[in-house]
């Protein structure tokens, strides 16, 4: 197990395993998340290489429209192989300054349950020529 600390929190990591789930959800919404998430800046680009994860893979994903248009409000988590070794867990119904920290646009947190998560939230904008749906 690999230890590593990211912003207040030390997770140990365990490799990532194959999943059998990979087949992606083709909806607007998911396809729009998946194009913003190709533009990281450096900040973003290094939290997910720190954990080795594919930004355009989460292991859930909800989208909602943002206070300013184009923009879209996302949340969801990715599953990691590993636990939370210090630091304040998080749970995305109870977030506060002292849970979650801001890296980049994404405000993120580590749940600690049957499987250690990164949750998430985050505003990103639309990029796709077709309008959302709603």
């Amino acid at each position: 197990m690999e230890e590593r600390t990211i912003g207040k929190w030390t997770i140990g990591l365990k490799p990532r395993l194959s999943r059998e789930r990979d087949i992606l959800c083709d909806c607007l919404y998911c396809l729009n998340f998946r194009k913003a998430v190709k533009d990281l800046n450096e900040q973003e680009r290094r939290l997910f290489d720190q954990l080795s994860l594919d930004p355009a893979r989460p292991d859930l994903l909800s989208d909602f429209p943002a206070e300013s248009f184009p923009e879209r409000y996302y949340l969801g988590h990715y599953e990691l192989a590993g636990q939370l070794l210090d630091g304040p867990p998080a749970a995305s119904d109870h977030w506060t300054d002292e849970n979650t920290e801001t890296i980049g646009r994404f405000r993120i947190g580590f749940s600690n349950g049957s499987k250690l998560r990164l949750e998430f939230e985050t505003v990103l904008p639309w990029l796709l020529s077709e309008p959302p749906e709603d």
